[in-house]
C-alpha cells in the first residue's frame, strides 16, 4: 500500500501539471475537446486493465499504474500535439516568464489550489473513512452506490462545462443580461437533474441487482443519503461555475477549508451513530453551507450588491 500511494501521488501531481492543456482548451470555449480527452485517458486505462485481466494475476500496484499513467500518457501526448500546432501560441516556455505578474497569478492560483484540497478531502475522503470505521469490505456497496449516483452528476457537468469561460467572457462584457438567463435555464436543467436523481434512487435496487448480482448488499438508506449528496453538489456546482469564472472565490476558499477540518471528525461521529451512510451524510451537512450562500454571492454580485467578502 505504501508503494501504490506513492505510484498514485506521483501520477496525480504530473496531472497538475499537464492539465494546463485542458485549461487553456476549456478557456478557449471547447470543452468537448477537453472531455473527448478525459474520454480517451478512460479508455486507455479501460484497455490497459483489460490486458492485465487476461495475462496477470490480480496486483494493486498493476491496478495503481494502469490508472495513473494512462492519463498522463494522454495528456503529455495532447500537450505536445496542441503546443506545436493549434494553440503554439500560448505554449510554456521560460522566455515568457514575467515575475512582475507572479503576485497576482500565484495569489489566485493559491486560492484555488486550497479549494481542490478542500474539495478533496471534503469529497474524497469517505472512502478511506469507511475502511477505517467498518473495513475495507463496506467500501464495495458505497463505491457502488457512488458509481451509480454519479450518473446524473457527470451528465450535469457535461451541459455546465462551457460555462465557466463564457461566464468570463459575459462579465469581463458586463452583459448581466446573458448571466441571468444562462444561470435561469441552468437552474430548470438542475430541477430536472434533481427529478432523474429521485428516480435513480427508487429504482436503485433492481438496477444493482442486474449490475452485481445479489452478492453485494446496499442499504436503502445509503442511496439515500448519495442521491442527496449528489442534488446538494450539483447545486452548489451550479453557482460555483459563475463564481470562478469570474474570480470571486475567497468565500468559497473559507468555506470549503471550513469544510475539509469539519468533515473528518463529524463524519467519523456519523458513523459511528448511523453506520456508512452517515459518512455520505456528513459531506451533505456540510454542503449545505455552500448551498446557502452561493446562489446569494452570486445574487449580489450580478446586482452590483456585492461588498466585502461577497466581492472577493
Amino acid at each position: 500500500l505504501s508503494i501504490l500511494a506513492l505510484i498514485v501521488f506521483v501520477f496525480f501531481c504530473l496531472q497538475f501539471i499537464l492539465q494546463l492543456v485542458t485549461t487553456i482548451i476549456i478557456s478557449d470555449q471547447q470543452p468537448a475537446k477537453a472531455s473527448a480527452l478525459n474520454l480517451a485517458s478512460s479508455l486507455f486505462s479501460l484497455i490497459i486493465i483489460f490486458i492485465l485481466t487476461k495475462t496477470t494475476q490480480g496486483n494493486l500496484l498493476y491496478l495503481g499504474l494502469a490508472l495513473g499513467s494512462a492519463p498522463v500518457i494522454v495528456l503529455a501526448a495532447s500537450s505536445i500535439y496542441l503546443f506545436r500546432g493549434e494553440f503554439s501560441y500560448y505554449a510554456p516556455s521560460l522566455k515568457f516568464v514575467k515575475f512582475s505578474y507572479a503576485k497576482n497569478l500565484m495569489n489566485l492560483g493559491l486560492k484555488f489550489f486550497l479549494i481542490q484540497i478542500a474539495s478533496l478531502i471534503l469529497y474524497q475522503s469517505s472512502n478511506i473513512i469507511i475502511a477505517q470505521l467498518f473495513g475495507p469490505a463496506e467500501v464495495t456497496p458505497y463505491n457502488i452506490a457512488y458509481k451509480y449516483f454519479s450518473v446524473a452528476p457527470m451528465i450535469f457537468n457535461i451541459i455546465t462545462a462551457p460555462l465557466w469561460s463564457a461566464y468570463t467572457e459575459a462579465y469581463v462584457k458586463q452583459d448581466f443580461n446573458w448571466i441571468k438567463n444562462s444561470m435561469k435555464k441552468m437552474s430548470y436543467m438542475w430541477v430536472v437533474l434533481a427529478l432523474f436523481v429521485i428516480v435513480m434512487l427508487f429504482l436503485s435496487n433492481k438496477v444493482y441487482s442486474l449490475w452485481v448480482g445479489e452478492g453485494v448488499t446496499i442499504p436503502f438508506i445509503l442511496s439515500l443519503a448519495l442521491a442527496f449528496y449528489v442534488i446538494i453538489n450539483t447545486w452548489c456546482g451550479l453557482f460555483s461555475q459563475f463564481l470562478n469564472g469570474v474570480g470571486k472565490i475567497k468565500l468559497q476558499l473559507y468555506s470549503g477549508l471550513f469544510g475539509a477540518v469539519l468533515n473528518i471528525p463529524l463524519a467519523v461521529y456519523l458513523g459511528h451513530n448511523v453506520g456508512v451512510s452517515g459518512v455520505v451524510f456528513s459531506t451533505c451537512i456540510l454542503g449545505m453551507t455552500s448551498a446557502i450562500w452561493s446562489p446569494i454571492q452570486y445574487y449580489k454580485i450580478i446586482h452590483n450588491k456585492a461588498k466585502g467578502i461577497w466581492a472577493s
